[in-house]
């Protein structure tokens, strides 16, 4: 009667055991699933899952208009103003150019237009 509860108690441990690890191997692998993450440049998007595997978006918008352009509707937007700067910028998937303008009363003020379609997205003081 000894041997048999020996072996019930051996195999209960074992249970245990392997409870135990599984346990562990479930926690880390939401622990993993915590652990995602994304990569984003001005071209190209790429989500990280869980796992390992990586699935790439679409490549970002190519800008179709040019810097004198972009100066040209800047200038639209705040009459009788001069270009300081125009530096062509991402805006998380889209590219933006923004230009960099003084105005006619001396205040500087940055416009960002969309490098794609050319249309103003913001006028906003520049305060760098």
């Amino acid at each position: 009667m000894t041997s048999i509860l020996r072996r019930v108690r051996d195999g209960l441990r074992w249970l245990l055991v392997g409870a135990a690890a599984f346990a562990v191997v479930a926690a880390a692998g939401l622990g993993l699933g915590i652990g995602t993450g994304v990569f984003d440049d001005s071209r190209h998007r790429v989500e990280f899952s869980p796992f390992g595997y990586a699935a790439a978006a679409a490549p970002a918008a190519a800008p179709t208009i040019d810097r004198n352009r972009a100066e040209d509707v800047a200038r639209g937007a705040v009459p009788d103003a001069r270009v300081l700067s125009a530096e062509l910028e991402s805006d998380g998937p889209k590219p933006v150019w923004e230009v960099d303008l003084r105005a006619a009363d001396g205040r500087e003020v940055e416009v960002t237009i969309d490098a794609v379609d050319a249309a103003v997205l913001t006028v906003e003081p520049d305060d760098d």
